[in-house]
């Protein structure tokens, strides 16, 4: 399964996070950074709350976030906290979850299985196509 990303600035700032960590990440921290980095005033909130290797969701003021903002918070602290705020049945229902959400939500999860193998793939694309672009420029 592919990785998706809601744009250019969800998959910069979670690659650029995930490279900037010194630590290795736990499967689940690294789903979460990828949901939290999805919507940016959501991110914006949870950068403030970072400490070590765990963004503290519990501890963000989420006053004036987004819907969508709010479901990726809740199916965050679902993976963080082991609970069940967003149940499958919500994840079915697509009037109250938004095509680009779920996708967001099944992406999460398989960072939360496969962890930096999920990322890995990611990553080695974007290497692989700056040396295309860099190859194209040399010529």
């Amino acid at each position: 399964m592919a990785m998706y990303f809601r744009n250019i600035f969800h998959k910069r700032n979670f690659l650029s996070r995930v490279k900037k960590n010194n630590v290795k990440q736990r499967k689940e921290n690294l789903a979460v950074l990828y949901l939290v980095t999805a919507d940016s005033s959501l991110w914006k909130m949870a950068k403030k709350e970072i400490y070590k290797d765990r963004i503290h969701l519990s501890k963000m003021n989420i006053c004036g976030i987004s819907t969508v903002g709010y479901t990726l918070l809740k199916v965050a602290l679902d993976i963080q906290e082991k609970s069940s705020n967003i149940s499958i049945n919500n994840l079915c229902d697509k009037y109250l979850i938004p095509k680009d959400v779920y996708q967001l939500v099944l992406t999460a999860v398989q960072i939360g299985r496969e962890g930096y193998k999920a990322i890995d793939c990611v990553d080695k694309k974007i290497k692989d196509e700056e040396n295309e672009d860099g190859e194209k420029q040399n010529v």
